[in-house]
């Protein structure tokens, strides 16, 4: 039996978190990012994380827009044309002309080059496995997909 990967659905629930996180917490900056088999490492630094924020607040945000079954498209820019529309270029690396934008209609727009789903509905139950304080202003969250 091959099992079927994982790592679209990883992906395109880490830009929802990322998009979640950046909306909650001052200053929110993704240092990392390690997509594996069947989880997903995220790094990230914050200046002030609120105590509202929790490993099960972040999963319910997660899974209400996985839930409303949003498009997700992919299309290709110039460098200039990606610059113009507002996308952050600056983790890529300025010999890329051509801009892959992965945008999760309404809720995250960006650069990205990894694999994706094509709808939210395509994405199984989002889950937090870890979410702890690595240092000053830094976190880590582990998640993974609970297929149903």
């Amino acid at each position: 039996m091959n099992k079927v990967s994982l790592t679209p659905q990883l992906h395109t629930s880490e830009h929802i978190l990322g998009q979640i996180l950046d909306k909650m917490c001052n200053g929110f900056k993704t240092t990392s990012l390690e997509i594996r088999d069947d989880d997903v490492r995220y790094d990230f630094k914050v200046d002030t994380m609120p105590e509202n924020v929790t490993k099960e607040l972040l999963e319910a945000k997660v899974n209400a827009i996985i839930s409303k079954n949003i498009p997700v498209e992919i299309s290709e820019f110039s460098r200039q044309e990606a610059e113009e529309i507002g996308i952050d270029l600056s983790i890529v690396p300025r010999s890329v002309e051509v801009i892959r934008i992965v945008d999760i209609k309404g809720v995250n727009k960006q650069a990205c080059a990894g694999e994706h789903v094509k709808n939210t509905s395509d994405i199984s139950k989002f889950e937090i496995v870890k979410f702890v304080k690595k240092g000053s202003n830094s976190y880590q969250i582990v998640s993974k997909i609970n297929s149903m």
